[in-house]
This record gives C-alpha cells, sequence and structure tokens, in this order.
C-alpha cells in the first residue's frame, strides 16, 4: 500500500505550506494581531536591511512576532497584578501570569538569538553599528 506523501499528512493535520515567492504576507494568526502584525514588519524589514533574510524564516518569524505579542499581554497583566497571587488563606505566590511572562521572555530571546536580531547576535555576526566617538571624528578630520 503506497505512503501518502508528507504534503499530504501535513495538510490532513490543517497545516498549509507558506508560500515562498517574493510576496511576504503574514500568516492570518498574525494579521488578526496589531502587536504581532507590527513586529513580523519590523522583524523582516531588519533581515533585509542585515542581508540575511530568507523566505525559509517566515515560519521562525510567525513564531517570534506571536510570542513577541503574547509577551507584551504578560508584561501587562504581571503590571496590574504585581507578579504577586494570595490565596484565601493568606498564602503568597508568584501569579500564572508572571510565570508565563518569565517563560515567553525566555523563549523571545531564544528567537531573537536565532534570528540574529538580538543585540549579541548582531554584535557576534559583526552587524553592530559602532558607537561614534566625536573627538575620534574631529582628531581624523583636522
Amino acid at each position: 500500500m503506497p505512503r501518502p506523501s508528507k504534503e499530504k499528512v501535513l495538510a490532513a493535520a490543517g497545516h498549509s505550506p507558506l508560500p515562498m515567492g517574493e510576496a511576504y504576507e503574514p500568516p492570518t494568526v498574525v494579521k488578526k494581531d496589531k502587536v504581532a502584525l507590527a513586529c513580523w514588519r519590523e522583524t523582516v524589514s531588519q533581515l533585509q536591511k542585515q542581508g540575511t533574510f530568507q523566505t525559509c524564516d517566515l515560519m521562525v518569524i510567525e513564531r517570534y512576532a506571536c510570542t513577541f505579542s503574547l509577551t507584551r499581554k504578560y508584561e501587562q497583566l504581571c503590571q496590574q497584578s504585581t507578579g504577586i497571587q494570595e490565596t484565601k488563606t493568606g498564602y503568597r505566590s508568584l501569579a500564572a501570569e508572571l510565570s508565563c511572562f518569565l517563560k515567553s521572555s525566555a523563549e523571545l530571546r531564544n528567537l531573537e538569538k536565532s534570528l540574529g536580531i538580538s543585540v549579541v547576535s548582531r554584535v557576534e555576526a559583526g552587524l553592530a553599528e559602532e558607537v561614534a566617538d566625536e573627538f575620534e571624528e574631529f582628531m581624523r578630520t583636522h
């Protein structure tokens, strides 16, 4: 009995292939969220400026944009609750939103590093802008 292709298995699971042409339309899940959409556009723009953008990165960019949006939401919830919850018995512990914020922040850092858009990864790749020293510039020109 012939086996179904990988594409058919993925399609049956509800996954559709990303368009790999020149159009970089964000996926529907990103379009529905203003923060994720802004993050998607800025990330694609930054990677293109760095000369490191590849269409195969679109899935990672999607994950990064969604995680960025979630992290912002958890951050706002933590500011409202101060990250501490108190039970009826008076026991104080970390709030669930603080735990979610910390975990999503760690995932966000990993995605930034893998995309090469964190400060550290840009420095390691030699893509960071050098700080201009005004005195040094003055000495070179005079």
